[in-house]
Order: C-alpha cells, then sequence, then structure tokens
C-alpha cells in the first residue's frame, strides 16, 4: 500500500531558513519559499497526526503529537531536502502537550510536557525518565516550557477550568509534586494556549471565551529571566482584546505584535496596549490551526480546509500612503474622479454655476492643469473614461457628448457631437473609438468618434422597464451584451437590422442592476449588486448567430460586486461590502484589502500601476486617495486547500481515452468541487489538483450521481446530479475536452437546473387553503442518495431515483431537451430514513435495490408507461424481511457475476461487515423473486461504524470506516458460495471517514489508485 497526496487539517508550521516545514495530518511536507515547490513529503509519524514541530538544532527537528514523538535530521543540499527519523517513534502512555530539550546539544535529554499536567525529562536513548507532577494534576488543553536550563525552567499550564497554573519543573522538595508558583484567573472558558515572552516580560493566552489576554510580570530583582525567581514575581492582566467571533488557538508575538488565530478564520493583529491594528479573512471560511513567521517577515497560517496561506507582515497601514485633494476648497464641489493610465488624478467639479476639469500629478496635490467647461452650466453630467484612460466623454442632459483627449500631459477637445434630441442616461465605452449611448426610452446607439465627426454604427432598444437605462456593456465578434439598471443582461445581434434583443437573461442579478460585463479568458462575466459574477460563454453556430449560454454563478464576499479589473495573470473583482471598498482576487480566492470609504453610492476609481493599488474617492467634498503597495498583498499560498469541512461525497468521471481522471466532490461546505488527477505522471508527482468550485446548494451536499452523455475522440459530456440538505438538488453539465496536454480549461461545468421539493423559502413557509393562511411543519428532507438511468422508452429522459430522510423514496424524470425535472411518484417506506438507493437494468427491466436505517434489504421493480411510474416490492425467497445489519447501512458497492447472480457488498453502523450473493429471478414481463445465495460477515475487522466498501475485478474487498482504518480482504466464490479471507488493514491520516472511491490508473504496471475521503481526502495505492 502506497501513500501519495493527503489534503487535510495543517495543524503545525515551522519555518526554518528558506523552508517551510508542514504537518498534514500524519505527513512532513518540506516547502521552499523561494520556488514554492514541495521538496520532500513523507509519513513520518503515522499514523498519529502531527501536532507541533520544534527545531532542536539547525539541522534537527522534532516532531510529536497525540502520544507520540519522534528525532529527525534534516539535510539540505542544492535544493534537495531528506528528513531521515534519528530512531524510532517514542510512545507514551499520555498527550503529549510541549517538547523542549533543556540540556545540551548533546545531551539526549527532552523535557516533555502532558496532558496531566506532568513532565518527564526523558532520555531518548535509555527511555528513562524523572516525573514531575504538578500539586494541581488536571487536565491540559495547551502549555508551554519556558526556560534554557532544568535549573530555571518553568511550565505554564492552560487548564481545562479556565485558569493558567505556574509552576517549576524541577522540584526541590523531598514528594514528585511541585507547588503552585501562581495561579492566573480570568478567562471565562478552557485555555487553549499559553505562552512566555522574556524580553517583553508578558504572557500571552488564548481561551474559549473568544478573548486574548496580556499579564505583566513584574519583578523587582532583575528582568533576565536567569535570575528570576519565580515565586516572588507580580503577575496582574494588563489587557484583554476582543475581535474573534469564536474560540481562539493560539497567538504568537511578532517584535511588538501579536496575531492570534482562531475557529472564526480570522487572523486579528494586535499592539501590546491591546489595540486592533488588523484583521484578515483568511482561509475560506475555515477554522485556523497554526501560525509562524519566517525570518523575512512572511506569516504562514494552516487551516482546516488543507491549505498554506502567506502573509506579509510589514505593516500595511504605515506603507499605505493617502492624500486628499480639494481639502482647502469650502465651495466648490467635486463630482467626478477618475484615475489616468499612469495615475495622475482627473477631478470633475462645480462651483456655483462654473465647471471645470482638474488634473492633479500622481501621489501629488499639485494641479497639472485646468480647464472651465461652460457647455456644462447645467448640474447633470455624465463622465467615463475611455478604455486606455486617455480619452474622457462627457455627457449632457441635452442630448450632447463633449470628447476630449490627452495630449503632453495637456487636454485637447476633440469635438462636440450631437448624439440626440434627449437627456443621455448613460456612456458606455465599448473600446478606445466607440461607445454606447442610452437615452430616453431605451434608445441605444453604438457611435463611433472620428475626428471632428461621429458615425453611428447602429441603434438597438432596451425592453420596457421601470429603470429603464443601460448601466453596462460590452461586445463579442458581432455580439453587443449590455445590463440594464433592473438586473437584466440583453444580447443584440450587430448584423441583424432588428433593434430587439436576440437573447434576454431577464434580473439575472436581481433587482438592483448590472454593474459590469467583462471578458474573461475568451468567456463573459457580470457582475452586480446581488453579490455574485455570472459566467456565461459563446456558442459559436454554423451560419448563425453565436449565442450565450449561461454557466454558473459565484458568491463573493462582498454585497456590491462593481467590476473585474485584470491585471497579470490574475483577475481582481473590485466592491462594497458595507461601508468598505473591497479587493479580492480570483486565484487567490480571498479578500486583498479594505479601505474605508462609506459606501459605494458615491464617485469612485481603482486603478493597479506600478505594482500599486491606487483608489480615489469622494466623501464630504473632498477626494481621498490611497495608494498601497500591491506586492506586499498578493503572495500565493504554499499549498492549496480544497473543502473546507467534510467531503460526503466523491465520484470518478470514467474516461478510458483520456491518461488523467476527473473527480467530482461535494460536502459540508456547500460546495460542488471538480479535480483532476494525472496518473502517467511520476509518484512524488501523483496528487490531486482543484480545477474549481461551484456554489448554488443552500445547504450540504449529501449525494452524487454522474450519467454520461457523450463521449467521442473530441470530448466527453456528463450530468452531474447533486442532492442533499434543504430537499434539493442541482443538476449540473460537465464538458471535458480530449486533448493530450491536459489543462485546467479542458474542463468546464454549466449549472443547469436546482429543483427544491417544497419550493424556496417564501413559497414553502406559507400556505394559503381556502381563505386560511397554514404553515408548513413538516421538517425539512435530506436527499440521502441517488441514483440514475436512462428512461427504457424515450433516451431524452432520465429517471432519478431520490432516497430521502423522511422515509420515501422518490422518483423524478428529468427531459435532457427541455431541461426540466418533475416528480413522478413517491414511495413510503416505514418511516425510516433511507440511507441507500441504486438501480440498474435486469434483462431489460428496472431493478432497485434500497437500504434504510433499519438494516434491511429490500428489492423494487420498476414498470414505466411514458411519464407513469409503478414501484412494486419484490420478495425476498423464504423470507418476509431480509435483516442485513441491526442498524443504518451506511455504504454498498454492487458486481454483477452473470446474467442473474449479483454479488453485493455492505457495510453498517453496527460494524458489520458483509456480502451476499442474491438472484433475480425473472419473468418475461416482470421480476417475480430474489433468492439469496449465499452470505458471509465479519464485525470484528472494523471497531467503528463502516462507511465505504469497494468490490475490485480482481477478487478484492475493501472497506474503510470511522476509525480510520482501511482493511482488505480476499473473496472466493465456490459454486456462489461466499468464503473471505483477511489480507491486510492500515490506519489513514483523515478523520471522519465518509467513503472510498476508485481511480482508474492508465499507467498498468501500478496498482489501483484510490480516493478515501471524509475530513479531507488522501490518495493511495494498492
Amino acid at each position: 500500500m502506497k501513500f501519495f497526496d493527503l489534503t487535510t487539517d495543517v495543524l503545525a508550521i515551522k519555518c526554518h531558513k528558506n523552508h517551510v516545514f508542514i504537518g498534514i495530518g500524519c505527513s512532513l511536507y518540506v516547502v521552499s519559499q523561494i520556488d514554492n515547490k514541495v521538496k520532500f513529503k513523507s509519513s513520518i509519524l503515522h499514523p498519529d497526526n502531527i501536532h507541533d514541530i520544534k527545531l532542536q538544532t539547525d539541522d534537527r527537528i522534532i516532531i510529536y503529537g497525540r502520544k507520540s514523538l519522534c528525532i529527525c535530521q534534516v539535510t539540505v543540499n542544492d535544493g534537495f531536502v531528506e528528513v531521515i527519523k534519528l530512531d524510532e517513534i517514542h510512545h507514551f502512555n499520555d498527550w503529549i502537550i510541549d517538547v523542549k530539550c533543556l540540556g545540551s546539544v548533546n545531551e539526549p535529554i527532552l523535557t516533555i510536557l502532558f496532558a496531566h499536567n506532568n513532565v518527564y525529562n526523558y532520555n531518548t536513548e535509555s527511555k528513562k525518565y524523572s516525573n514531575t507532577i504538578c500539586k494541581e494534576t488536571c487536565l491540559l488543553y495547551a502549555g508551554e516550557i519556558s526556560g534554557k536550563h532544568f535549573t530555571n525552567a518553568i511550565v505554564l499550564s492552560g487548564t481545562v477550568f479556565q485558569e493558567i497554573l505556574i509552576w517549576s519543573v524541577l522540584n526541590n522538595a523531598t514528594d514528585s509534586y511541585s507547588p503552585i508558583l501562581h495561579r492566573l484567573k480570568g478567562h471565562k472558558g478552557v485555555i487553549f494556549s499559553v505562552f512566555y515572552n522574556p524580553m517583553n516580560n508578558i504572557i500571552c493566552s488564548t481561551s474559549d471565551d473568544r478573548t486574548v489576554r496580556l499579564w505583566k510580570i513584574s519583578n523587582n530583582f532583575n528582568h533576565n529571566l536567569k535570575d528570576m525567581n519565580w515565586s516572588k514575581v507580580e503577575i496582574n492582566l494588563q489587557t484583554t482584546m476582543y475581535g474573534h467571533l469564536a474560540r481562539v488557538w493560539k497567538a504568537i508575538l511578532i517584535k511588538d505584535v501579536i496575531a492570534s488565530i482562531g475557529e472564526d478564520s480570522r487572523i486579528c493583529f494586535w499592539n501590546l496596549s491591546g489595540e486592533l491594528l488588523h484583521k484578515i479573512e483568511a482561509h475560506q471560511g475555515a477554522t485556523i490551526w497554526c501560525i509562524d513567521i519566517s525570518v523575512n517577515n512572511i506569516l504562514f497560517t494552516g487551516g482546516a480546509d488543507g491549505s498554506v496561506n502567506c502573509w506579509s507582515m510589514i505593516d500595511i497601514k504605515s506603507s499605505m500612503s493617502q492624500y486628499s485633494l480639494l481639502e482647502d476648497s469650502q465651495k466648490e464641489v467635486p463630482k467626478h474622479v477618475i484615475f489616468l493610465e499612469n495615475s495622475d488624478v482627473l477631478v470633475y467639479s462645480s462651483l456655483k454655476s462654473n465647471t471645470r476639469i482638474l488634473h492633479y500629478k500622481k501621489n501629488k496635490n499639485q494641479i497639472l492643469d485646468s480647464f472651465s467647461l461652460p457647455e456644462f452650466s447645467s448640474a447633470y453630467c455624465i463622465m467615463e473614461l475611455s478604455p486606455n484612460r486617455q480619452k474622457f466623454a462627457l455627457a449632457s442632459i441635452r442630448g450632447d457628448i463633449i470628447l476630449y483627449n490627452k495630449s503632453d500631459q495637456k487636454w485637447n477637445q476633440c469635438g462636440i457631437y450631437k448624439i440626440m434630441e434627449s437627456k443621455i442616461f448613460s456612456v458606455q465605452w465599448l473600446d478606445n473609438d466607440r461607445a454606447l449611448v442610452c437615452s430616453t426610452e431605451g434608445n441605444l446607439s453604438i457611435v463611433k468618434f472620428i475626428a471632428q465627426r461621429i458615425e453611428i454604427l447602429s441603434q438597438h432598444i432596451l425592453p420596457p422597464s421601470r429603470e429603464r437605462w443601460v448601466t453596462s456593456a460590452c461586445t463579442h465578434k458581432n455580439l453587443l451584451i449590455c445590463g440594464d439598471r433592473m438586473g437584466s443582461i440583453f444580447v443584440y445581434n450587430l448584423n441583424s437590422d432588428s433593434r430587439d434583443p436576440t437573447q434576454t437573461f431577464k434580473k439575472i442579478h436581481g433587482r438592483l442592476g448590472v454593474q459590469s460585463c467583462t471578458m474573461m479568458n475568451g468567456n463573459l462575466v457580470t457582475t452586480g449588486r446581488d453579490g455574485t459574477l455570472r459566467f456565461y460563454r459563446f456558442c459559436d453556430m454554423k451560419d448563425k448567430t453565436p449565442i450565450i449560454e449561461y454557466l454558473y454563478a459565484k458568491s463573493m464576499p462582498m454585497d456590491w460586486v462593481s467590476k473585474l479589473l485584470r491585471h497579470e495573470n490574475d483577475y481582481y473583482v473590485l466592491g462594497f461590502k458595507e461601508e468598505d471598498f473591497v479587493v479580492y482576487s480570483v486565484v487567490l480566492k480571498r479578500i486583498l484589502v479594505k479601505f474605508p470609504c462609506g459606501g459605494g453610492h458615491r464617485s469612485w476609481d481603482c486603478l493597479i500601476y506600478n505594482n500599486f493599488i491606487n483608489f480615489a474617492f469622494i466623501k464630504k467634498r473632498k477626494i481621498e486617495v490611497y495608494v498601497v503597495p500591491f506586492n506586499k498583498l498578493f503572495i500565493p499560498p504554499l499549498l492549496v486547500g480544497c473543502h473546507t469541512k467534510e467531503i460526503y461525497a466523491v465520484k470518478t468521471l470514467r474516461m478510458p481515452a483520456n491518461p488523467y481522471n476527473v473527480l467530482i466532490s461535494g460536502g459540508e461546505d456547500c460546495r460542488l468541487v471538480i479535480h483532476f488527477i494525472n496518473s502517467l505522471e511520476s509518484e512524488s508527482k501523483l496528487n490531486l489538483e482543484i480545477v474549481d468550485s461551484f456554489d448554488g446548494h443552500l445547504s450540504s451536499i449529501k449525494c452524487l450521481s454522474i450519467f454520461p452523455l457523450k463521449e467521442d475522440e473530441f470530448c466527453s459530456k456528463y450530468l452531474i446530479f447533486s442532492g442533499g440538505g434543504r430537499a434539493q438538488i442541482k443538476i449540473w453539465e460537465v464538458t471535458v475536452n480530449n486533448d493530450e496536454l491536459f489543462s485546467k480549461e479542458n474542463i468546464s461545468c454549466k449549472d443547469l437546473f436546482s429543483y427544491m421539493l417544497h419550493g424556496p423559502d417564501k413559497e414553502r413557509n406559507k400556505i394559503w387553503v381556502g381563505k386560511e393562511l397554514m404553515y408548513n411543519a413538516d421538517p425539512e428532507t435530506r436527499y440521502m442518495d441517488i441514483s440514475t438511468i436512462v428512461h427504457p422508452k424515450n433516451m431524452h429522459n432520465i429517471l432519478v431515483f431520490i432516497a430521502c430522510s423522511d422515509g420515501y423514496l422518490r422518483t423524478f424524470i428529468y427531459d435532457i431537451i427541455l431541461n426540466k425535472i418533475k416528480l413522478v411518484h413517491t414511495l413510503p417506506y416505514r418511516n425510516r430514513c433511507i440511507l441507500k438507493v441504486q438501480s440498474m437494468l435486469h434483462q431489460a427491466k428496472i431493478l432497485l435495490i434500497t437500504m434504510a436505517t433499519d438494516g434491511l434489504l429490500n428489492f423494487w421493480t420498476c414498470n414505466v408507461e411514458n411519464d407513469e411510474i409503478d414501484v412494486q416490492k419484490i420478495g425476498i425467497e423464504n423470507t418476509k424481511d431480509f435483516t442485513l445489519h441491526q442498524s443504518g447501512i451506511n455504504s454498498f458497492d454492487l458486481k454483477k457475476l452473470d446474467e442473474c447472480n449479483y454479488m453485493l457488498a455492505t457495510g453498517g453502523d453496527d460494524n458489520l461487515l458483509g456480502v451476499l450473493i442474491f438472484k433475480a429471478v425473472s419473468s418475461k414481463k416482470s421480476i417475480e423473486m430474489i433468492k439469496i445465495v449465499s452470505t458471509w460477515n465479519t464485525s470484528s475487522i472494523h471497531y467503528a461504524q463502516i462507511t465505504g466498501v469497494k468490490l475490485l475485478t480482481d477478487n478484492k474487498l475493501i472497506s474503510v470506516g470511522a476509525d480510520q482504518k482501511l482493511a482488505v480482504h480476499d473473496i472466493t466464490c465456490h459454486d456462489l458460495n461466499i468464503h473471505a479471507m483477511f489480507v491486510e488493514d492500515i490506519t489513514l491520516c483523515i478523520s471522519d471517514i465518509q467513503g472510498i472511491t476508485f481511480c482508474d490508473n492508465k499507467n498498468n504496471d501500478s496498482g489501483r489508485i484510490f480516493c478515501v475521503y471524509g475530513k479531507g481526502y488522501q490518495l493511495l495505492e494498492y
């Protein structure tokens, strides 16, 4: 059994020179800070998780977790890193809290603090130890050994009783108990971390009560730790810091700044006075477990999503420059502010009835040029900047447009153009010479500016609406795409004589309007005030106008998404969250910076120029400008994470012609994620990489089903059915291009349909019955499993069978052509939650198998006549109810032996692993009976519920369970009699295991590749 990739909670990080040592599960990863590549990975502490990594010397580290500890030698040579265990893993009877080497380097003595508040001075060679026990033998969740030698070392113990106990490692008294020197009270919850800093003479602690607390040590004798008499010092609470929204796991001191991390996915930075300096929303909402800082001031954090992120510790506020324009003007009112291509600032302002343009030099309150605008004495004016930021247009209430162009730091008027006789509502630049102009009653004109004249290229009209004007526009080939104030997207054919749109996406961004239309990697992306990015693709039709196809939406961590900005190889989402302006990185999937501005109802502009982010806005009749160095914000992660919570389902797309595997996963974080594995790579490169993730589920994804649509030499298409909480099912279309050189662009996903059993909240919660308002008291239903099969009489329809938590087996029909799904049959079952369902064709008849929390195995036949579905139970020979398990059946796998006989493997809550062979007896019209041929089971292999089983073609049975064990059995079947023999078992490195899926190994010389999933995933080969 070989271990490959592992993604789960990152519990330990230690920076050393140019490398970062990372503990992921039981594996140690060494990543270079220079090229961000993994230089070494190995299951050093298997099967125990790595909880911390300590530096003993420059070339020696101590790795420990749970009740195990090992010492490793680190060799770095020309970019090559090797970590070798110096001796075997040391095992103890108690949980290790902290480890420190208090003797000389050559002494094999380690001082180890355990969870029952005692300390071993442990000889790693002889394995002998002396034990010092604190007088209060309570349970610890945190602690630290502080000091440089046995003679002056003290222990800071964070107890479950909300106290910090300070006591000496060595006790001079005759008994083996060390007295408590100090007892620090103040926290209102369990202590999760505590450390002492001798430079500042402070103790810092974090707790379950969501606070960080600083304790000041007053020493009237000597501030040096060597001479400090801990029994005579005074320790007082200095400050309590509130800023986290959940439990605070850990804090570290960086010079005079404290960085704390917690369950709320926040990194908070504080000064020693307790003031919150800065906070970062990190790891996509996942818990942050560990933190460390490198010598070059880069902060590293590891989270429950399996990622390791990097943050610059150079103070952003100190490196941010801020200045104001029009600060001294009491009567002049700025109306518009924009940045030019070199980050100079252009301001349109009014003074009484006079208006003028002010051109300020970048980063300075210095006017380079200014001129009046006698044509705009009215208060109404629209100002829009061209894409190259070298032209701007001013539109008036009279239908005029004035165009200005910059030349040698001077602005020249190109001309005054009469576009129409009515008010101009908006001007949207399509390129540097063309603009879309919107007037009254939704009239649209595309105009081209040519020297002293204009040319009207085409005219169009918006459909009637309450606020009938365009807010954004762009072009692609012969298509014009524009969004309006009511949240709709309209598509026009520029080669057509018709003024009406050829396509409409009505109110796709809600009723608050579309903010931008942008081209991104050949696709269309629109933004709106509904907090989403929406993606579309262009479908070219032969001899026809290309159409736009809606793909999916992505939720952004902001309320008001304004626009997309491209810089180098990344796209940045600009928008507003409450009163802050937010810059979000699409590649890093996190907010880079926030600027307090008061909200989006004001003129503003943002530009990335010369590796600086420039943001300007109008507030209180002033222009405020912020400039932030970009390279301090954009630091790519060392390791990319996956799901932020448990993974409940993983399915593999079967693609025999391709040298890679594509996996679909869903879980508690409500996201559908697409991964790929290239199994032709070397062992060190065989890992699971994320293609993209997709939102849309309101609650967790519990189950997946894959239905192949098309497979040829060019591409493969699949329908993905995902279901889970809130009785919601979503249907996706995944397309994989069959290219030899695989890239993430080869895979695309489209959100086809979403269906909720009881409808959305507004329809579900209140129901009118006659004249009375009734409330739906039915508890929330979850979809536990999905099985799909083609309609036997209509190839364009798919039968979808869903096992439901309310005890019903529901049957839906999905029409591929019409993209519609409807409920056609509901079958009640004993008021028990149905956990699993499987559909298959047996001699042209549909056979269903269901398993529920009562441990019974049930068979059903499904008769289909057009849209009429009839599901009838099939009897089992010589028994009314066939009991497989004492309780719920969590997992199964089915294997066809011949035309009539099948092998079924199951695993349940009762730790029972079972295999049976059944025979389906059928007539010409229906399946008459099920005959159980033989059975085998064992309950001695797993110590907890079994959550995944797989039957392999070479008669191997693989099972995994919540006990983190993977077991292998040999299955033999002589004359349909089952015999099984245990082969081996291994301990896995991920917790809360939910199942196992098989991946095709394209390299025939190697074994099979499996993906075990739960709290993360683990790739292995057998």
